[in-house]
C-alpha cells in the first residue's frame, strides 16, 4: 500500500501546484511571451511541465526588495 500512498501524495502535490499557477495566471496584471489564455492552456495540458515553463518564462517577477505600491487611505485628503 505504500506505492498507492506515494502516488496519491504526488498527484495531490501536482494538483495543488497546478491550482496555484492557474490562480497566479488569473491574478497577474501581465505575463510575458504569450497571452494569459495560452499559458493557462499550456499549464492544463502538460502537467507539471507547463507550470514550470510558466514560472520560468511567462511570469513577470517583481524586482527584489520592491514592495507593491501603497494606496493612500480613502479618508485622507490628497
Amino acid at each position: 500500500m505504500t506505492a498507492v500512498t506515494t502516488f496519491i501524495s504526488v498527484v495531490a502535490v501536482v494538483l495543488i501546484f497546478e491550482v496555484c499557477c492557474q490562480v497566479d495566471i488569473a491574478r497577474a496584471k501581465e505575463v510575458r511571451r504569450l497571452d494569459r489564455e495560452t499559458w493557462a492552456l499550456i499549464c492544463l495540458v502538460s502537467l507539471p511541465l507547463g507550470c514550470i515553463l510558466y514560472l520560468a518564462l511567462g511570469r513577470k517577477w517583481r524586482a527584489r526588495g520592491s514592495a507593491p505600491a501603497r494606496r493612500s487611505p480613502m479618508w485622507r485628503a490628497s
